[in-house]
């Protein structure tokens, strides 16, 4: 029994996950990496490329795409930093900074629409569960 309990829950927690980005990304019309990459702009006045790959945790070649994208928009500015040219610096620009505050406030109406009908309580509890099984998973031994 534990077993099949051990392996229904893995395959839920699975397919929440999946659920909750594939339900996040098609309401905020965008990737997570993408509106993570923008809220780190948001909150720095400019950040060397390098800065953003280690903040979001995805290849060089992911955040050059992204970048490259964001840019052809209109919502970052890319120049080479003048005291080293291996260094290439990003900012957001006016329209980035308004796309981003508008993207914050949508984010905030899912995550209310998210806890809808939940007590407090229960999402103190939810937290601190999943806080454990994050604690366990730090501490997986791969041998």
């Amino acid at each position: 029994m534990q077993q099949k309990l051990n392996e229904k829950t893995f395959l839920r927690f699975l397919n929440f996950n999946r659920q909750l980005l594939d339900h996040f990304e098609n309401y905020m019309d965008m990737n997570t990496s993408r509106l993570q990459i923008l809220c780190y702009l948001y909150n720095s006045d400019e950040i060397d490329q390098t800065a953003i790959k280690k903040y979001v945790e995805i290849d060089h070649a992911a955040v050059t795409r992204h970048l490259k994208s964001l840019e052809s928009e209109g919502m970052i500015h890319r120049r080479t930093s003048t005291q080293d040219n291996r260094r290439t610096l990003v900012q957001l620009t006016e329209y980035g900074f308004k796309e981003v505050e508008i993207s914050m406030k949508r984010r905030e109406k899912f995550l209310e629409h998210m806890i809808l009908n939940i007590k407090d309580t229960d999402i103190e509890q939810c937290l601190e569960t999943i806080q454990k099984i994050s604690d366990n998973l730090d501490h997986l031994d791969y041998s």
